[in-house]
C-alpha cells in the first residue's frame, strides 16, 4: 500500500494477515519503497507474534504477490526457515488478494480524515494505531461484524481452521 503525503513524500506499507480472523499481524511501513529485506523482516513477526518461541505444530502457508521481493529465492528460503510453506496469488486472480484489499480500504475509508499527511514522518508516527484500531474495533462480514480481535477471542486455544490462532 503506497500512500502519498502533501510534502511529495510517499509511505510504502506492507502487512501480514491471519486469513482466519483477518488480524493484521505484522506490519512494516517505510518512508520508502519496500523491498526483499523488509519483506523477509515482515514474514519473520507473525509467527513470533502467535507462537513465541514455539514452532507451529502444523504447516502455515505464507500468500505473498508474485511481485519480485515477496517471490524470490531469498524470500521463499526465509519462509521455509521458519515453517512457512510460501506460496503466491495466481496471477491475475482479484480474488485471492481480496482481504489486504480490504485493510487497504479500511484504513483509506477510515483514517483519512484529521490525519496529518503532511509528511512521511507523520504518516509513520500514525500507523500503528490505525493497525490498533482496524485489529480491535473493524467490523468485518466475513467475521459475523465482529473485529478481528473479537472474533479470536470466541476461538479455541488450538489453531482453528488454518488460523494462526494459539
Amino acid at each position: 500500500m503506497t500512500i502519498a503525503c502533501w510534502n511529495g513524500e510517499i509511505v510504502e506499507l506492507a502487512f501480514a494477515l491471519d486469513c482466519c480472523d483477518r488480524e493484521a499481524i505484522a506490519v512494516v511501513a517505510e518512508a520508502r519503497p519496500i523491498d526483499g529485506a523488509d519483506n523477509r523482516r515482515l514474514i519473520r513477526q507473525p509467527e513470533f507474534s502467535r507462537f513465541g518461541n514455539e514452532k507451529p505444530t502444523e504447516p502455515v502457508r505464507c500468500l505473498g504477490d508474485n511481485e519480485g521481493i515477496y517471490a524470490s529465492l531469498e524470500t521463499v528460503i526465509a519462509a521455509e526457515k521458519l515453517s512457512l510453506t510460501p506460496i503466491t496469488t495466481p496471477v491475475a486472480s482479484p480474488e485471492s488478494n481480496v482481504m489486504s484489499e480490504a485493510l487497504e480500504n479500511t484504513l483509506r475509508r477510515d483514517h483519512p480524515d484529521g490525519a496529518d499527511w503532511s509528511s512521511a514522518a507523520g504518516v509513520l508516527e500514525r500507523i500503528p494505531g490505525w493497525i490498533t484500531d482496524y485489529n480491535q474495533h473493524a467490523p468485518h462480514s466475513a467475521l459475523g461484524y465482529r473485529s478481528p480481535l473479537e472474533y479470536r477471542r470466541e476461538q479455541t486455544s488450538e489453531t482453528v481452521s488454518g488460523c494462526l490462532t494459539k
